[in-house]
């Protein structure tokens, strides 16, 4: 792999380059030349491949993935594929000898995941999973308040992450229009595809829980198996934690608040503070630099060197295998042991 200081770019192959691509990822790795270099692009559709021809008009377009893994100027695939086809796509990638960077979740089972792990080891290839959330420079300075001992030892968390993502009225940016999010074929609806990035901060800042208790509400007939998911987390030092994600009940009035034995943090649209439990008040300083941007930035770096990236594949097995419990919760309606 290419050395981004004085090296050639890593060329890339871009799978899938629709919505995600268009929002999120497209304008950073634009931005990285002395990191990448977009070389291909495949689409099933003629309507996509254009658009990315347009946005790139060096690209190779293709249709067919033998073809496009082929190829030998592609040195890494990006998948921006719907979930159930990551895992699959990834062995497949990794077979053909290319680093593969790939959307959360991964894979949609444990078992699956596991099959990843294993070709990404047998390849002795990295596989870097695209979950930008714990790359944010907001969840560092978080954990060092936490670490040290601005608020005591910490005793409890409640987190509300409430979206609206609908076919007909959608406020996502277009993520409610996307048929694999409406008919999903991986387990408890839209938690699986926008919980997991709150369970990456949450390991981040505090560890694996040790136990976890789930209840879940459908309140229309489409649009994945849960419209709402409430969990309570315990942890093995005395920690527990709230969680509650919709897709649904929608609203602006998502927050984050840590509390522990001297004080607070609190974390919502209009900032972060850290109070003390006797009400004194401090706003702390936030970064508006997009954690994709940072992700993509660590990224390079890693990649550059064939190393792990500070989010590794391990830790995104371990988030997914979080999903797996919670997903068990919900089904037996009981509390789980994580294991």
């Amino acid at each position: 792999m290419s050395d981004t200081k004085g090296g050639a770019p890593i060329r890339l192959g871009v799978v899938g380059p629709g919505l995600i691509w268009d929002n999120a990822h497209r304008d950073v790795l634009l931005s990285l030349t002395a990191s990448f270099e977009i070389a291909a692009f495949l689409a099933r559709s003629d309507s996509t491949l254009s658009k990315a021809h347009a946005q790139v008009p060096s690209a190779s377009l293709y249709h067919e993935y033998e073809a496009f893994l082929a190829a030998p100027d592609i040195e890494a695939v990006v998948l921006l594929t719907p979930i159930p086809q990551n895992a699959p796509m990834t062995v497949r990638a990794l077979e053909a000898g290319k680093t593969v960077f790939v959307e959360k979740p991964f894979a949609v089972s444990v078992a699956e995941g596991d099959s990843v792990l294993e070709a990404s080891a047998r390849a002795g290839t990295p596989v870097y999973v695209l979950e930008q959330a714990p790359y944010a420079h907001l969840w560092d300075r978080v954990g060092e308040v936490i670490r040290a001992g601005r608020i005591g030892t910490p005793a409890t968390y409640e987190k509300i992450r409430h979206v609206f993502l609908d076919p007909d009225e959608d406020q996502s940016g277009g993520y409610g229009t996307t048929d694999w999010r409406i008919d999903t074929t991986f387990p408890i609806g839209n938690f699986f595809d926008g919980g997991i990035h709150d369970l990456a901060v949450h390991a981040k800042l505090f560890g694996s829980p040790s136990h976890l208790r789930s209840w879940g509400n459908s309140f229309r007939p489409a649009f994945g198996e849960f419209d709402h998911v409430s969990t309570v987390f315990r942890y093995e030092s005395g920690l527990t934690g709230f969680f509650s994600h919709s897709a649904y009940l929608g609203g602006r009035r998502n927050c984050f608040t840590i509390r522990g034995t001297e004080g607070l943090i609190h974390i919502d649209e209009t900032g972060v503070s850290l109070e003390s439990k006797r009400g004194t008040r401090e706003n702390l300083p936030t970064d508006r630099e997009s954690p994709h941007e940072q992700m993509w930035r660590e990224l390079a770096t890693a990649a550059a060197a064939g190393a792990a990236a500070p989010y590794t594949l391990e830790h995104a097995a371990r988030d997914l295998s979080l999903l797996e419990h919670i997903a068990a919760s919900l089904h037996r309606n009981a509390e789980v042991d994580v294991v």
